[in-house]
């Protein structure tokens, strides 16, 4: 019969998968959050569109085009990425680390933890 109990080297793996998340987005939050509003307003120039004579022109593409600066507009939409999905990191970090923690307790560390 199957354990449902994770074994060591699923809990050290779940311990360390989740540090590395956390630290990850934790990095990237120090790093990139002072410009957010910077690397925002970027993206929305990467992406402006106008609408003229009830044809929607996608102004951001055509310049991008036009100037050759089609790197730096992905590279914008990569950070726009990271900042919206960095707190996602953090929180799936911590919550692998406190399941990798709270299965490695047993089942006298999991009832004195409860009781208290």
């Amino acid at each position: 019969m199957v354990s449902p109990e994770p074994n060591k080297q699923q809990r050290i793996m779940l311990r360390a998968t989740g540090w590395t998340l956390f630290i990850l987005g934790l990095a990237f939050n120090i790093i990139i959050m002072p410009n957010a509003h910077d690397i925002t307003m970027a993206d929305n120039i990467c992406n402006a569109k106008i609408e003229l004579a009830g044809y929607e022109i996608e102004l951001g593409l055509v310049t991008q085009m036009a100037l050759n600066n089609q790197e730096k507009c992905t590279h914008i939409h990569f950070l726009r990425l990271g900042i919206d999905y960095a707190w996602i990191s953090l929180a799936l970090g911590s919550i692998m680390f406190f399941i990798g923690v709270w299965a490695g307790l047993g089942v006298k560390g999991k009832r004195e933890m409860l009781n208290k």
